[in-house]
């Protein structure tokens, strides 16, 4: 394999995983920010900011993340 075209995708599979997690956290972000909750959104992690009582239903709609309409 030539090494430009290594280093290339290398980089670009970085970017992209890096791109991929964060679009991923921010899908929970906004299901959160949707059902009223106070959301922060790090690299890694979605969380709720207070400690408010999340209902399971809740719970499960911020799992699913972007998967719901947003509102």
């Amino acid at each position: 394999m030539d090494k430009r075209v290594f280093i290339r995708l290398f980089f670009a599979f970085v970017a992209f995983t890096i791109i991929g997690t964060i679009s991923h956290e921010l899908g929970h972000y906004i299901a959160g920010n949707c059902l009223g909750y106070d959301m922060s959104i790090d690299y890694a992690r979605t969380y709720i900011q207070d400690d408010s009582f999340v209902s399971p239903r809740n719970s499960f709609l911020i799992t699913l993340g972007g998967l719901s309409k947003p509102c």
